[in-house]
């Protein structure tokens, strides 16, 4: 049985074939009720370029009777399986993965030698040999029209035995005028001005096969690469590089230095270690910029393989609320490439802001209503009617969202709140209603990506997510499988925190998949696994409420200046996170002066502590 969303946002039970929604591989459901199968090109992990230890062996379980293993690394060797694959359209391709694993083991995945993100492989059961079978994961990967490289492997341990990966013929979701692109640009160590005893050597896991040792005992033998910049203004840099201990590096941009403490990235590459990334914010001018590596006086830094340039941090936001003015958003616009307000429509005074920094807006359909394009106000849930207040018609909704600039548009916010008394305060029911007869058919209608209602770890906020989940599946019209990321909101600033709860095996993830089992046959693991997770609001405010943690508390906490308590902080966590897509700091400005976590002063318009280490936890000193 499956039900139906009525007009009138009641529940109602329907009779329907249910093989047509029960998530079949490779199926979509529609709305018509009909399963449409996408074509997809399986790729055979023994057919694919094998390096280091990788080897093709023998089983039966396997497709076409193997399969590839030692990927990854023991400490003495290391192996990486490619995967060359050909897609007619730009865009997100949902990638299933088959492989093989009597353990958890994790894999990096590296799209055309783009800095790679991790991903975690749950137990597929007894090993082969022993009459184990094959698991499938499904990851999201942006690949760009015409061929493209997938590279799997596992810098500091051994990653799953891969069997093959499968890629649609057509994206999850297409690379249009709705998506805001980011250029990159990647640079080879060995291909710059290497002065002193700095220089180039060879090895198998370096981008390009080599990487420059030797930068060591100031700035006499340093590495120098010059760098393009088609625009002035922050970048974020990525560098790739090798070491073993924690070390310190000394960054000059176009003259301007600091240090940055290196975290160990593993092994040596004699020892079959591979790179670790390090990001950090740098201010380029348009044009040509040197940037110079080079290691403190009697000390010796890292051993670098290359760098990865983009224009700003793909992760950080902005939240503009009702107090924030255009000189309050002012100050991060080199640094934020999103911003939402809890609202349909980006505010008139922020749009060209937004556009001329290339700032991508995020709408939101709330629970409360909207103010229409006419002026007037209407509501989402018929129980807040009032005099000057009607029902939305689903034409208002979709002409107030598509109102916005949309070549800046590309996903789309659920309610904020749901299951909080104090917020939105609303039921699931009332909560699918919503999402199957606004949210939903909006975010398909204009080709955006959909974001669950927001949630977090504790007991009522996944209760909410659950039964909404459950319900959205049991009901025709709702479709989980559109869902694209899960929003949450956690009010922590330790590193532990995180680690324990929004890492690939964190507490959030293993709870909500536990609740989910396996409901209506559908495998939720790997639906979970797919999802982009969202940090729509975090601060360290309710770290403790007598009293709460000052401005400068909460900044010395995100900027490594509290490791005994807090490690590197929240905010770099999620940076180095590949679980984490997106977060934003809650909030910008308030009228409130009680409200210590604010990024500016609402008075004087300046920035507070933790403004400056929200711009830069690596390296703010303001706190």
């Amino acid at each position: 049985m499956r039900y139906m969303a009525s007009s009138a946002g009641s529940i109602l039970l329907k009779a329907q074939s249910c093989s047509l929604f029960l998530g079949m591989k490779g199926c979509l459901a529609i709305l018509t009720g009909v399963a449409v199968c996408a074509a997809a090109t399986k790729y055979e992990a023994e057919d694919a370029l094998l390096q280091g230890s990788a080897v093709v062996t023998s089983c039966a379980a396997a497709s076409g009777g193997q399969q590839v293993k030692d990927l990854g690394t023991d400490g003495s060797a290391s192996g990486s399986v490619t995967f060359m694959v050909t897609v007619a359209t730009a865009g997100y391709y949902r990638v299933l993965v088959r492989y093989m694993s009597a353990v958890d083991r994790s894999s990096e995945i590296a799209v055309n030698g783009g800095a790679p993100a991790m991903y975690s492989f749950a137990v597929s059961g007894i090993w082969c040999y022993a009459g184990g079978v094959t698991a499938s994961k499904t990851v999201e990967l942006l690949l760009a029209a015409g061929t493209n490289s997938i590279k799997l492997s596992n810098p500091s341990n051994w990653a799953p035995l891969v069997d093959f990966i499968q890629v649609p013929t057509t994206p999850a979701a297409l690379l249009t005028t709705t998506t805001t692109t980011r250029p990159q640009a990647s640079y080879e160590a060995e291909d710059g001005s290497l002065a002193g005893a700095a220089v180039a050597v060879s090895c198998s896991t370096a981008s390009g096969g080599q990487m420059v040792n030797g930068l060591q005992h100031g700035s006499a033998n340093s590495l120098l690469l010059t760098v393009s910049a088609a625009s002035s203004g922050i970048h974020y840099m990525t560098v790739h590089y090798f070491s073993k201990t924690e070390r310190n590096l000394v960054v000059a941009v176009d003259g301007r230095a600091r240090t940055i403490k290196m975290p160990p990235s593993g092994n040596w590459c004699f020892e079959g270690g591979v790179p670790s990334q390090y990001s950090i914010n740098v201010k380029l001018a348009a044009g040509l910029n040197k940037i110079k590596f080079e290691a403190l006086p009697a000390e010796k830094a890292p051993i670098i393989d290359g760098i990865l340039l983009e224009m700003k941090n793909p992760k950080k936001g902005l939240i503009v609320g009702k107090d924030v003015s255009l000189e309050d958003a002012s100050h991060f616009g080199e640094y934020v490439s999103w911003y939402y307000r809890y609202d349909p429509t980006e505010p008139n005074e922020m749009r060209d802001w937004a556009a001329q920094n290339n700032i991508e807006y995020v709408p939101m359909i709330g629970y409360g209503g909207m103010t229409l394009l006419n002026g007037t106000r209407c509501t989402l849930l018929a129980r807040a009617v009032g005099p000057a207040r009607n029902v939305c018609s689903y034409q208002d909704v979709l002409n107030t969202v598509a109102s916005n600039d949309m070549s800046r548009v590309k996903y789309i916010f659920g309610t904020n709140e749901p299951w909080n008394p104090n917020d939105a305060n609303i039921t699931v029911p009332e909560g699918v209603h919503i999402w199957t007869t606004y949210t939903q058919p909006v975010a398909q209608q204009l080709g955006l990506m959909l974001l669950s209602p927001n949630v977090g770890r504790s007991t009522r906020q996944l209760d909410w997510i659950e039964k909404f989940l459950k319900l959205c599946f049991d009901t025709v019209g709702c479709d989980v499988d559109l869902i694209r990321g899960v929003m949450v909101h956690e009010y922590k600033c330790k590193e532990s925190y995180w680690i324990s709860n929004y890492d690939g095996n964190g507490f959030f993830f293993k709870d909500l998949g536990s609740r989910m089992g396996r409901y209506g046959g559908k495998d939720w693991a790997s639906w979970l696994e797919a999802q982009e997770v969202w940090v729509t609001e975090t601060n360290c405010f309710w770290e403790t409420t007598q009293p709460h943690p000052s401005n400068v508390q909460q900044c010395k906490a995100v900027t490594n200046q509290r490791t005994s308590s807090h490690g590197i902080g929240s905010l770099q966590w999620m940076e180095k996170s590949s679980r984490i897509n997106r977060y934003a700091w809650w909030t910008t400005v308030n009228k409130n002066p009680s409200k210590t976590q604010l990024l500016v002063d609402y008075a004087t318009k300046e920035l507070n502590p933790t403004g400056f280490a929200y711009m830069n936890p690596v390296s703010a000193t303001s706190c």
